[in-house]
């Protein structure tokens, strides 16, 4: 599990693969023009370390940030399994099986 500015260190990552994790939560606060960066280490800690990064980003405001929502997950492979489109709310329903992944959307209005 980590928060917020944890997935932004490496060794956090990684203590948590030596540690024996097979999946990397995140839940974070990310905005529309930091998403592609920070996308880019998560799916880069998945296929680094070998194990699932599932991100959960914040989907509007809050405290004057604009998040820019596309909660995701990546593969053990870095590849990407599953993303909200935008920065509606809603849910993602992931599934792993002897096949791999499977993931589903589901937009939510609150």
């Amino acid at each position: 599990m980590a928060v917020c500015a944890d997935f932004s260190l490496a060794s956090h990552a990684r203590k948590a693969a030596e540690a024996g994790a097979t999946l990397y939560a995140a839940s974070v606060l990310i905005s529309g023009g930091g998403y592609e960066h920070d996308a880019g280490l998560l799916s880069g800690y998945a296929r680094t370390h070998g194990m699932s990064v599932l991100m959960a980003n914040y989907a509007g405001v809050t405290g004057g940030w604009t998040s820019g929502g596309r909660s995701a997950l990546w593969d053990e492979n870095g590849e990407l399994v599953a993303e909200m489109p935008g920065a509606q709310e809603g849910l993602l329903f992931a599934q792993r099986t002897d096949d791999g992944w499977s993931a589903t959307t589901v937009a939510v209005a609150l």
